[in-house]
């Protein structure tokens, strides 16, 4: 990892990750996107005469996670179609990249992460660049990012938890899933909750996990696996919670 020189238009400094595992290059100083929801739809996507000859169609990706990648992916196959050569930012607010790949699946779990080695044959291809530690909205604005490229794809989800509103949620010992899932695969957000996941753990040998689903069972299989004789219950309540 190295910094990228300022870009003197934007005042802005980034970190750029580069790793020959990964195969992630960086050519250019950090350029601007633009926001937009929804994906380009085929009858809307530009074509050759929307660029000026001579250059590629610049495209910036918020978001580094799957469908980040994802939509990097298809966009490259559509080069032929457009008659024009594209070259894509990925930009990402952590300074890694692979999004919940990297931080939302069990680190036992290998054949659902090994979906890296496909980002990894992404990132590695020439027309594509990544950007960590640029935060959209905060660092850069998306009249900014408007200027410089001629498609844009938020591609970041959602960042938030789903409070439950009962009483007592929000008391000591009460996490969200995504909070221990992000602190056990090592998310730098959640990097100094060690001391509040080993208080908690350390008074009780019940834990209880409300929800059924993948990240509810692999919360419940990584808390068993602390220790011999814990008890961890998964309960599935109504959708009113």
């Amino acid at each position: 990892m190295r910094w990228v020189r300022n870009s003197a238009r934007l005042g802005l400094r980034a970190v750029s990750y580069n790793s020959a595992a990964q195969g992630l290059k960086h050519t250019r100083p950090l350029p601007i996107c633009v926001s937009s929801r929804t994906a380009v739809k085929a009858a809307e996507r530009p074509t050759a005469t929307d660029v000026s000859a001579g250059r590629p169609l610049r495209v910036c990706v918020v978001g580094s996670g799957p469908a980040g990648f994802y939509v990097t992916k298809y966009l490259l196959k559509e080069e032929a179609e457009l008659g024009c050569e594209v070259v894509i930012d990925l930009v990402d607010r952590l300074p890694t990249p692979y999004g919940l790949v990297r931080f939302g699946v069990a680190p036992d779990h290998p054949e659902v992460k090994a979906v890296q080695n496909d980002f990894d044959q992404i990132a590695s291809d020439a027309r594509v660049s990544f950007f960590g530690n640029v935060c959209f909205g905060k660092d850069v604005s998306a009249a900014q990012l408007s200027e410089l490229y001629d498609v844009v794809v938020l591609a970041y989800g959602a960042a938030g938890d789903r409070e439950l509103t009962v009483p007592g949620a929000d008391l000591e010992g009460v996490f969200a899933a995504r909070a221990f899932v992000s602190w056990y695969n090592g998310h730098p957000d959640f990097a100094n909750m060690s001391e509040e996941f080993a208080k908690a753990l350390a008074s009780s040998d019940t834990v209880a996990v409300v929800g059924v689903g993948n990240v509810a069972l692999d919360c419940a299989r990584i808390l068993a696996k602390g220790k011999k004789d814990s008890r961890c219950g998964c309960w599935r309540f109504s959708a009113g919670w």
